[in-house]
Protein backbone atom coordinates (compact mmCIF):
# COMPACT_ATOMS: atom_id res chain seq x y z
CA UNK A 1 0.00 0.00 0.00
CA UNK A 2 2.94 2.34 0.52
CA UNK A 3 3.67 3.09 -3.16
CA UNK A 4 0.02 3.83 -3.89
CA UNK A 5 -0.36 6.00 -0.79
CA UNK A 6 2.82 7.91 -1.64
CA UNK A 7 1.62 8.65 -5.18
CA UNK A 8 -1.95 9.47 -4.17
CA UNK A 9 -0.96 11.78 -1.30
CA UNK A 10 1.67 13.49 -3.48
CA UNK A 11 -0.94 14.17 -6.18
CA UNK A 12 -3.43 15.37 -3.55
CA UNK A 13 -0.92 17.79 -2.01
CA UNK A 14 0.17 19.00 -5.43
CA UNK A 15 -3.41 19.66 -6.57
CA UNK A 16 -4.27 21.45 -3.30
CA UNK A 17 -1.14 23.59 -3.46
CA UNK A 18 -1.63 24.58 -7.09
CA UNK A 19 -5.30 25.42 -6.57
CA UNK A 20 -4.65 27.35 -3.35
CA UNK A 21 -1.90 29.41 -5.00
CA UNK A 22 -3.97 29.89 -8.14
CA UNK A 23 -6.92 31.19 -6.14
CA UNK A 24 -4.60 33.48 -4.18
CA UNK A 25 -3.27 34.97 -7.41
CA UNK A 26 -6.75 35.15 -8.93
CA UNK A 27 -8.29 37.00 -5.99
CA UNK A 28 -5.11 38.95 -5.16
CA UNK A 29 -5.52 38.09 -1.49
CA UNK A 30 -2.53 38.48 0.81
CA UNK A 31 -4.00 37.07 3.99
CA UNK A 32 -5.32 33.68 5.04
CA UNK A 33 -8.66 32.85 3.41
CA UNK A 34 -10.72 29.87 4.59
CA UNK A 35 -12.57 29.71 1.27
CA UNK A 36 -9.30 28.92 -0.54
CA UNK A 37 -8.54 26.20 2.00
CA UNK A 38 -11.98 24.68 1.50
CA UNK A 39 -11.79 24.71 -2.32
CA UNK A 40 -8.25 23.34 -2.34
CA UNK A 41 -9.22 20.72 0.25
CA UNK A 42 -12.19 19.54 -1.77
CA UNK A 43 -10.05 19.18 -4.88
CA UNK A 44 -7.37 17.38 -2.92
CA UNK A 45 -9.84 14.98 -1.34
CA UNK A 46 -11.37 14.22 -4.72
CA UNK A 47 -7.91 13.12 -5.83
CA UNK A 48 -7.55 10.97 -2.70
CA UNK A 49 -10.97 9.32 -3.02
CA UNK A 50 -10.64 8.57 -6.74
CA UNK A 51 -6.98 7.58 -6.35
CA UNK A 52 -7.66 5.07 -3.59
CA UNK A 53 -10.67 3.71 -5.44
CA UNK A 54 -8.57 3.04 -8.53
CA UNK A 55 -5.60 1.74 -6.54
CA UNK A 56 -7.79 -0.59 -4.46
CA UNK A 57 -9.41 -2.00 -7.59
CA UNK A 58 -5.98 -2.69 -9.07
CA UNK A 59 -4.60 -4.28 -5.90
CA UNK A 60 -7.68 -6.42 -5.25
CA UNK A 61 -7.82 -7.52 -8.89
CA UNK A 62 -4.15 -8.49 -8.95
CA UNK A 63 -4.16 -10.32 -5.62
CA UNK A 64 -7.19 -12.39 -6.59
CA UNK A 65 -5.35 -14.04 -9.47
CA UNK A 66 -6.66 -13.93 -13.01
CA UNK A 67 -8.55 -10.75 -13.76
CA UNK A 68 -12.03 -11.62 -14.94
CA UNK A 69 -15.12 -9.49 -15.28
CA UNK A 70 -16.60 -11.02 -12.13
CA UNK A 71 -13.43 -10.41 -10.09
CA UNK A 72 -13.17 -6.88 -11.42
CA UNK A 73 -16.78 -6.21 -10.43
CA UNK A 74 -16.14 -7.62 -6.97
CA UNK A 75 -13.00 -5.47 -6.64
CA UNK A 76 -14.95 -2.35 -7.63
CA UNK A 77 -17.69 -3.14 -5.12
CA UNK A 78 -15.19 -3.80 -2.33
CA UNK A 79 -13.28 -0.63 -3.13
CA UNK A 80 -16.43 1.48 -3.37
CA UNK A 81 -17.31 0.44 0.19
CA UNK A 82 -14.27 2.42 1.40
CA UNK A 83 -15.32 5.68 -0.30
CA UNK A 84 -17.53 6.95 2.58
CA UNK A 85 -14.66 6.50 5.05
CA UNK A 86 -12.26 8.37 2.77
CA UNK A 87 -14.83 11.17 2.41
CA UNK A 88 -15.27 11.37 6.19
CA UNK A 89 -11.51 11.48 6.73
CA UNK A 90 -11.16 14.19 4.07
CA UNK A 91 -13.96 16.27 5.53
CA UNK A 92 -12.38 16.11 8.98
CA UNK A 93 -9.06 17.18 7.50
CA UNK A 94 -10.61 20.17 5.74
CA UNK A 95 -12.46 21.27 8.90
CA UNK A 96 -9.28 20.97 11.00
CA UNK A 97 -7.30 22.88 8.36
CA UNK A 98 -9.81 25.73 8.35
CA UNK A 99 -9.77 25.89 12.15
CA UNK A 100 -5.99 25.60 12.54
CA UNK A 101 -5.09 27.83 9.58
CA UNK A 102 -5.30 31.14 11.45
CA UNK A 103 -3.16 29.78 14.28
CA UNK A 104 -0.41 28.55 11.95
CA UNK A 105 -0.59 31.74 9.90
CA UNK A 106 -0.11 33.83 13.04
CA UNK A 107 2.82 31.65 14.18
CA UNK A 108 4.45 31.77 10.76
CA UNK A 109 3.99 35.55 10.60
CA UNK A 110 5.75 36.02 13.94
CA UNK A 111 8.65 33.81 12.87
CA UNK A 112 9.06 35.70 9.59
CA UNK A 113 9.16 39.05 11.40
CA UNK A 114 11.98 38.00 13.75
Amino acid sequence: WVPGTFIIKFLAALSASLLYKGLKNFYKEKKYAPSRVIFAGIASEAVVVVGYLIFNVIVVSITEGNVTAARLSAAIAASAAEVPFNLLQGTAGIVLSVLAGPIFTKIAGKELQQ
